[in-house]
């Protein structure tokens, strides 16, 4: 039985109101006014800040656990405790509205998003100003564009930087950065549909992520089977990394990036300095956070046989197997040979992490071109990681084959992960899969051309280009277009990207949908009202 239509018993009273009331009937015909929908949105989009409140609260209690300056960590519990009692206070005057729907969802999350960063540059700005130590890292967040990009990139765990050298940011600025990566790679909705959003919403709020792993009716378990999960992975990074000698900060602050596949790290050289072992370990947590929460949590929970039916999983790990198998023989062939480096860099791309060792100029310029491919196919369906998704590409790939050996006629079922989907579910995925690619492939060629008119001449299109796709799939690693003093434009269309390339681009074309129809019904209240 629907939620809203259930009869519910108030307590203390035996009497039932059930949706058969005349008052309700009539409240349920008339139709929804565009101020109910705007409120609805509001009401969503202040929810998913609280999110932020209990980051900031976390990162304050973990700067206090490591004996770093109680003063930062005041300033950060500070600004959470404001976040959530001005949100707690502002929801009150926009009640949420019953009324859903896929534009409506999308729209409310992409502005939650853009919403968000823009709350996650102000510790940066404020810490920076009032705890830097004066050096030019620290006073390039004094531009507030500046902390918004920095912001933007550890909210949608992309991983460009505007930072010169991170180890020179205050310890409380180090930690936000994680945070908001680990709480942006997860994504807001997961965490606000446990406690926030009201239940008869949550699917279309979580569906409105990009995601669509739902393996129960009651959308509330689903999202904790993912955050126990996610918790899980990020714990056993952690021990690892302890075990094989990492230092306590830098621990605490790349296990959650690593497991969120961000990129802003707190050591100077990314994971170059790291002995080989540390390495390794990164990569392998690296590859199992670009898996699907469907497939960690079949692992997790020892279902051994169903996690070998998963298409997905498959496609991943042949794809993964070949583009390291192509590097690799690149690398040996090259005259100076870095084999462990290629590989690493290229496994991050896959992942969409963007933790890098070595100097973008030190990388063999053959791999240069697989690894842009790479980080725009991306990691796999409802995970952490960014691009296009290597299952729609596999998918898009079988299609392609059966249409052939159909001679041209498109096929009318597959199989996926085990079972024999119908024909309405093979037809919804593959033009799901060919829409997704051609928005990609879109905003991709848009940005590079608006980046490219934004930096300077001299600037290569090779590196612009590897800068527009690294910015889109939230990957992190740049050849070497980083630093604050790169043109504002520049800023502007990379943060725009980051935060499209975050929702997969389809939350952001319902914003101008939503606008210009809230807009119509405004203008067509007004004339009704000035004609009565």
């Amino acid at each position: 039985m629907d939620p809203l239509t259930k009869p519910i018993t108030l307590p203390g009273n035996t009497n039932r109101i059930t949706s058969s009331s005349p008052r309700e009937d009539r409240s349920e015909r008339r139709p929804p006014s565009w101020r109910g929908d705007v409120a609805s949105i509001i009401h969503v989009v202040l929810s998913l800040q609280l999110i932020l409140a209990g980051g900031a609260a976390l990162a304050g209690l973990l700067l206090i656990l490591s004996h770093q300056s109680a003063a930062e960590a005041g300033l950060l519990a500070l600004f959470g405790a404001g976040i959530a009692l001005l949100v707690a206070w502002s929801r009150r005057f926009f009640i949420r509205n019953h009324r859903s729907s896929i534009a409506l969802n999308s729209a409310a999350v992409a502005l939650a998003w853009i919403l968000g960063s823009l709350l996650a540059s102000l510790p940066i700005f404020f810490l920076t100003s009032f705890f830097g130590s004066g050096s030019p890292t620290n006073e390039a967040f004094g531009s507030w564009l500046n902390a918004w990009y920095e912001g933007a990139s550890s909210l949608t765990s992309s991983g460009l930087t505007v930072t010169g050298d991170s180890t020179e940011l205050p310890a409380s600025v180090q930690l936000w950065r994680s945070v908001c990566q680990w709480v942006g790679g997860a994504g807001l909705t997961v965490f606000a549909l446990l406690v926030l959003v009201p239940a008869q919403n949550g699917k279309g709020i979580y569906a409105a992520e990009a995601r669509d792993w739902n393996p129960n009716d009651d959308q509330r378990i689903t999202v904790k089977h993912i955050l126990v999960t996610y918790l899980g992975l990020t714990a056993t990074c952690a021990l690892t990394f302890g075990l094989l000698g990492m230092p306590y900060w830098e621990n605490l602050n790349h296990s959650l990036i690593i497991v969120s596949t961000g990129g802003l790290t707190v050591t100077t050289d990314s994971f170059t300095s790291y002995r080989p072992a540390l390495q390794t370990a990164a990569m392998v947590f690296m590859l199992l956070s670009a898996l699907s929460f469907a497939s960690l949590f079949l692992l997790v929970t020892g279902r051994w046989k169903t996690l070998s039916k998963r298409s997905g999983l498959r496609a991943f790990l042949v794809w993964t197997g070949f583009l390291i198998g192509v590097a690799g023989i690149l690398a040996l062939l090259a005259p100076q040979s870095a084999l462990r480096q290629t590989i690493f860099n290229l496994v991050s791309g896959i992942t969409t992490c963007g933790v890098a060792t070595g100097s973008s100029s030190s990388w063999i310029a053959p791999v240069i071109p697989i690894l842009i491919i790479a980080m725009f196919i991306g990691g796999g369906s409802n995970s952490t990681a960014g691009g296009w998704k290597v299952d729609r590409a596999f998918w898009s790939l079988k299609t392609t084959h059966r249409i052939v050996l159909t001679r041209w006629s498109c096929p009318r079922q597959h199989r996926w992960n085990g079972y024999q989907l119908r024909e309405e579910a093979t037809t919804h995925r593959s033009r799901h899969g060919i829409v997704l690619l051609a928005l990609y492939l879109f905003f991709a060629l848009g940005g590079f051309l608006l980046l490219r008119s934004s930096y300077p001449a001299e600037i290569g299109s090779d590196r612009v280009l590897f800068q527009t796709i690294s910015a889109l799939s939230a990957v992190g690693l740049s050849m070497e277009l980083t630093g604050p003093d790169r043109p504002t434009l520049a800023k502007i269309f990379e943060i725009s990207l980051m935060l499209i390339g975050r929702l997969e681009i389809t939350a952001f074309l319902y914003l101008p949908v939503v606008v210009v129809k809230e807009m119509r019904e405004t203008l067509r209240e007004k004339t009704k009202t000035s004609e009565d």
